[in-house]
């Protein structure tokens, strides 16, 4: 990066007549922004020539509007959906065109449908308690790193959420294990079941918790829903999802640390 320093005396100096010398003050800031905007690079999709124009985040997806610089063989544009588990991201449903207006609809019906599916997955039906559990609630325990939240419902705070997720139903979760969520923890990852959609799992750092809710002070369908998970655990006849978790948290204690063992090649 150069050295903006000369920039700087310019917007410190003033002439004899106390007046700043403004054309060379934004001659230089002119040249400041260029390079910068030099150093700026692009969003390329991985492994291609197409360059990110738009792109935006609607729950769990990101839909993406991309080109590439030639023209003239049908993939000009480019339309995609974007996904990242945390471990991998992956590119699906990639549609191509040299019309750019086919690329805009495209892109602009993607981010309805996954407005759609996000209203779809935290809304209930009208009257149920599904409003957006802030700091300062009554109902929720503070997160107390020395006590264990396994097997605890826990409150996700709002700003771990995204924007279009603000809703009781995206916070509520019952925490089925993981390393950040033992005592005084050594790791920050907790496991967690969602108590409105019960096939949805997910994991959340310890410092995304806000806190702990008794059951007792649920709201009914979250109620339902802890229950519903609790019976299908007694229903397989086999160990709780949390007990699985925990045994192969132990099994992971037992073993070597290979990293001790073996050095780190370099990347």
């Amino acid at each position: 990066m150069k050295d903006y320093s000369d920039l700087i005396t310019l917007l410190r100096t003033e002439d004899g007549g106390g007046v700043v010398d403004y054309d060379a003050v934004m001659e230089a800031a002119a040249d400041a922004i260029e390079d910068l905007s030099e150093q700026v690079q692009p969003r390329m999709l991985d492994g291609t020539d197409y360059k990110v124009t738009q792109s935006v985040w609607v729950g769990d997806r990101e839909v993406i509007m991309a080109e590439r610089p030639k023209y003239g063989e049908g993939d000009k544009f480019l339309c995609s959906l974007y996904e990242n588990n945390g471990v991998m991201g992956c590119y699906t449903e990639c549609m191509v065109s040299d019309d750019i207006m086919e690329i805009f609809d495209l892109y602009a019906h993607r981010i309805l449908d996954q407005m759609q599916k996000v209203r779809e997955t935290i809304s209930l039906p009208e009257g149920m308690d599904n409003d957006l559990i802030l700091s300062g609630d009554d109902r929720v325990a503070a997160d107390d790193y020395k006590q264990s939240i396994r097997d605890k419902v826990v409150v996700i705070k709002p700003e771990a959420i995204s924007p279009e997720d603000y809703a009781a139903t995206s916070q509520l979760w019952l925490c089925t294990g993981g390393f950040g969520s033992s005592a005084s923890p050594r790791g920050r990852t907790c496991f967690c079941i969602n108590l409105h959609d019960t096939g949805r799992q997910e994991s959340f750092y310890r410092s995304d918790i806000m806190g702990t809710m008794d059951p007792e002070h649920l709201p009914n369908w979250a109620k339902v829903g802890l229950g519903s998970i609790q019976q299908a655990e007694k229903g397989t006849g086999k160990p709780s999802l949390s007990s699985q978790i925990q045994t192969a948290e132990k099994r992971t204690e037992q073993q070597p640390d290979k990293a001790t063992l073996t050095p780190e090649k370099g990347r």
